[in-house]
């Protein structure tokens, strides 16, 4: 398939893009909002198109689908990196039950001046 087919093809799905853009937008959440708009996930759904339109077969679905499967795909995946959780890399480590008490710091009495220095200095380094 030639690139002015290709182009042809993608020019001619161009609204489709659009409404999934469209539709995809409400589903992100609040913070992702304030600085990806629909022309952002318009955007993201056309560069991928563009990536797999050379693999697209028209024996195996009309384009109209095959554009549909991949845009949507695409624009999911960009929804659930924003839903993806920051964590500390060593917060996935398993501990055995019998060796908890090890992991677990033992409750400090607030009130306690010298438990209190302490932990500040366990926490942030000694003044000195």
């Amino acid at each position: 398939m030639s690139d002015a087919e290709i182009e042809r093809l993608i020019q001619g799905v161009d609204r489709l893009v659009w409404q999934l853009a469209y539709k995809m937008w409400p589903t992100l959440p609040d913070h992702a909002k304030i600085w990806m708009d629909v022309e952002d996930l318009y955007a993201e759904g056309m560069v991928q198109l563009c990536k797999k339109a050379p693999t697209w077969d028209s024996k195996r679905s009309k384009f109209t689908t095959f554009t549909h499967t991949v845009v949507w795909s695409h624009l999911y995946k960009v929804r659930m990196k924003f839903y993806a959780k920051k964590r500390d890399p060593g917060a996935g480590a398993f501990v055995d039950l019998e060796d908890a008490d090890l992991y677990v710091r033992p409750a400090y009495n607030a009130d306690d001046p010298v438990i209190v220095d302490a932990v500040i200095a366990e926490w942030f380094g000694s003044a000195s």
